[in-house]
């Protein structure tokens, strides 16, 4: 926490008193946002922002296709009646 501390200093030039009147919502936004900036300073940082991106937002709507390959299903099946 104190290294947290340290790097809102650092990027933000907040005082210490500052950063503990912060509501803590915007404390853990811009600590999220000071280390995203540290991470994106090195290539290894860089790879692993698209790893975490990747994880954190998959893929909203199904791949159609790839399941039709899989099962065989298609839509001009009729069901129900």
């Amino acid at each position: 926490m104190f290294g947290d501390f340290a790097l809102l200093a650092h990027y933000y030039t907040f005082s210490h008193k500052d950063i503990l009147k912060l509501p803590h919502s915007h404390f853990k936004a811009y600590i999220r946002q000071a280390h995203i900036q540290e991470l994106k300073k090195t290539e290894e940082g860089r790879e692993y922002l698209k790893k975490a991106y990747r994880y954190a937002n998959p893929r909203v709507d199904a791949d159609l296709s790839a399941i039709r390959n899989l099962t065989g299903y298609t839509s001009k099946q009729k069901g129900g009646n």
